[in-house]
């Protein structure tokens, strides 16, 4: 049996819960809340997917262990569990689900679909030993699943309007949300244009004592850098800090954004992620930068 067709009996599929301090403890219980030596978390509007995956390659080209966690999928819902550059094997993800759920029905815990492949997740990377834990948040970030562990250091790559059932219709409450992943005394990297969310933030990390590093603030950026640039450069930024090595990559080196293949009866797509009218903005410059005919 596929991890998709496992799922598709246990679970309906992805919701957003609205709950967080059951999943919280549920992970403290499990010992899931301390499994790596440190904790990437990737928040934002439009980008998370291609800033994460781009942290991830420079992660492994400097043999830094990492578990990449990311959503939504496109094919597989193995896409959504990559340790050091692979994915995950069917066996080892049913043979994950059955043990979890098993714990579940004995603790009588239940958990949303997210929620549970973030465990999942978790339990994955426990095993591995990793060195660090890279996790693209799946929507707002306050009450989102990876908001149950501690991260030491943080992205905010950009911020639209998404999601406004959930996170509030306007930039001030939809920002709050997202930098509800923030902890006190660690590290911010954004990439941000507007002025007033950009004191917004500059407010919020001196109430946390978080060192905020914004790359439009300090001329690393400008206006005239394309959207993967931007979540490029971010990933380069904060990796050189973490590696302590200036690190520079070119664009033909990297393959980070979200994308799958599928081949149906003798044709091949290309298929991308975009939820928003901002992102679909941004899929189409991506488009015509790669040359693509569409």
């Amino acid at each position: 049996m596929t991890p998709d067709l496992w799922l598709s009996q246990y679970y309906e599929g992805e919701f957003f819960s609205g709950q967080f301090e059951h999943l919280k403890k549920f992970i403290h219980q499990l010992s899931l809340n301390k499994i790596a030596k440190s904790v990437i978390i990737v928040a934002g509007t439009n980008g998370k997917g291609e800033t994460s995956r781009c942290i991830a390659q420079i992660a492994g080209q400097h043999n830094i262990s990492y578990g990449l966690w990311t959503s939504p999928h496109l094919v597989q819902v193995n896409e959504r569990f990559v340790f050091c550059g692979e994915m995950v094997s069917d066996f080892e993800l049913v043979e994950c689900f059955c043990q979890l759920e098993d714990i579940l029905i004995r603790e009588s815990v239940q958990l949303s679909y997210f929620e549970f492949l973030f465990v999942t997740f978790l339990i994955l990377a426990k095993k591995r030993n990793l060195d660090t834990l890279i996790l693209e948040v799946g929507l707002g970030g306050k009450l989102d699943a990876v908001n149950t562990l501690d991260g030491d250091y943080f992205v905010l790559t950009s911020l639209s309007r998404d999601h406004q059932e959930l996170l509030g219709n306007t930039y001030k409450s939809i920002l709050y949300e997202k930098l509800g992943v923030l902890r006190k005394k660690k590290l911010l990297y954004t990439a941000l244009e507007l002025r007033y969310v950009k004191q917004m933030v500059s407010n919020e990390c001196e109430k946390q004592e978080v060192k905020w590093i914004d790359l439009f603030e300090q001329k690393i950026l400008s206006t005239h850098n394309s959207f993967s640039q931007r979540n490029r450069t971010l990933a380069m930024r904060l990796m050189s800090d973490i590696t302590g090595k200036n690190i520079a990559i070119q664009t033909s080196e990297v393959n980070s954004c979200r994308r799958a293949l599928l081949k149906s009866r003798g044709v091949l797509f290309e298929l991308f992620s975009s939820h928003n009218i901002d992102g679909l903005r941004k899929l189409v410059h991506f488009l015509k930068d790669a040359k693509y005919n569409y």
